[in-house]
């Protein structure tokens, strides 16, 4: 996809996955104090679970993606 850039989560963009993420939680379910502790320091988390977040950036927007761990 032309315009697309995909890489992994990097301190800088920590703002960003943080604001869109609560978005997301806040639009579709409720924002609850574990969830602003994952947001917070995803990295502690996420990684350590086999998972992975990527970020995608498009004409200056970031979206998240967090991948889930293989089965």
């Amino acid at each position: 996809m032309n315009g697309l850039r995909t890489e992994l989560h990097q301190p800088a963009y920590q703002k960003d996955f943080a604001r869109l993420s609560s978005e997301w939680i806040i639009t579709f379910f409720h924002l609850q104090r574990s969830d602003r502790a994952i947001l917070n320091a995803p990295q502690g988390y996420i990684p350590k679970e086999d998972g992975q977040i990527f970020l995608s950036e498009s004409f200056s927007r970031r979206s998240d993606i967090i991948k889930e761990p293989e089965p």
